[in-house]
């Protein structure tokens, strides 16, 4: 247990790197190739990790994905295949684009009745064995009804492995948002 916690806290520090082009999410790794149901089953896990998923939760995905390097600027587009079979897993409602507030210290917004959290996820990547890495930005949108909030940004590295005919996460470490 205590490797695999010092592993992902080298990952988490690396993953802080402020260098712009720096590789940061994922550092070393390969992405693995996943199909698209596999790669949605991987990201539900993920969120369970921090959310206690449910009916009164509301996370949407956001069709950007984080970049490799550090910060949160553009790391392309998740694939349409990939969004959609999210939305097959209970883990999530809907898809948001967040637009940002013009003050960066408040909360973006979302053209949906309730408040939550977009999701942001980065490719998932093979670490050793059968574990993979994989992480999520889980940012707290407003909506018309919701009024405006603070920004709260909340970025984690999760290792997953296989558990039966699913995933489960083995450790997950916060990853220092900008």
């Amino acid at each position: 247990m205590r490797g695999a916690l010092a592993v992902v806290a080298v990952v988490v520090l690396s993953a802080c790197n402020s260098g712009s082009g720096d590789v940061a999410r994922g550092a070393g790794l390969e992405p693995a190739s996943l199909p698209a149901a596999q790669r949605a089953e991987i990201y539900a896990a993920a969120a369970s990790g921090s959310f206690d998923i449910g009916p009164s939760l509301i996370l949407l995905v956001d069709s950007a994905m984080l970049p490799r390097d550090a910060g949160y600027g553009d790391g392309g587009k998740l694939p349409d295949d990939v969004s959609k079979a999210m939305l097959r897993t209970p883990a999530f409602q809907g898809t948001c684009r967040p637009v940002p507030d013009r003050d960066p210290t408040r909360a973006p917004t979302c053209p949906v009745t309730d408040a939550g959290y977009a999701v942001r996820v980065s490719p998932i990547f093979r670490a050793s064995g059968d574990t993979l890495l994989v992480y999520e930005a889980a940012d707290r949108y407003d909506t018309k009804r919701s009024g405006g909030h603070e920004r709260f940004l909340m970025e984690e590295a999760y290792k997953i492995v296989p558990r039966g005919s699913g995933w489960r996460v083995v450790s997950k470490a916060r990853v220092h948002a900008p």
